[in-house]
């Protein structure tokens, strides 16, 4: 092969190597629309789960951010709004100031449940401490859990 023919041989290379720099970021701006799109719906649902609630809007804001962190370092599979009802409940036992109850949930399990598109109970204990190793719950809030997870167990 002479100069000439090599020069060619790696203008086209070239041109393959940035006609698939182009198509990735076309594929990488897709996804990346998609994925606003997606979150948008996501966060759509879960104002709607917390005005279902009637939730205040510390807790609401205290479990969305709590679900951004978790969800940044951990794969959520599965319906999003499962695992943010999962976030909410966290933060309604997290934040004692708001409960009006000596048990300290200001929530209706049965309510949320319901309005986190009729979440099962056994998948909603299961994330629940799946949650609680990714958030490294603290001992207390966990025993809690416990407690409430062995109340709707049947004898």
């Amino acid at each position: 092969m002479n100069v000439l023919e090599l020069s060619v041989i790696g203008k086209e290379n070239l041109v393959i190597y940035f006609l698939n720099i182009y198509i990735y970021i076309k594929i990488e701006f897709h996804f990346r629309e998609e994925e606003k799109e997606t979150m948008n719906e996501i966060e759509n649902n879960y104002s709607r789960l917390c005005l279902d609630l009637n939730m205040d809007v510390e807790t609401k804001l205290d479990a969305w951010r709590s679900y951004e962190h978790i969800r940044k370092h951990y794969v959520l599979e599965g319906d999003q709004l499962h695992w943010l009802a999962v976030s909410l409940y966290v933060s309604c036992r997290r934040n004692r100031f708001l409960s009006t109850t000596i048990d300290n949930n200001p929530i209706s399990i049965s309510r949320l449940l319901k309005s986190a598109n009729n979440l099962e109970l056994l998948i909603f204990f299961d994330k629940l401490h799946k949650w609680e190793d990714m958030a490294n719950l603290p001992d207390s809030i966990r025993n809690k859990i416990d407690q409430v997870e062995h109340a709707f167990n049947i004898s």
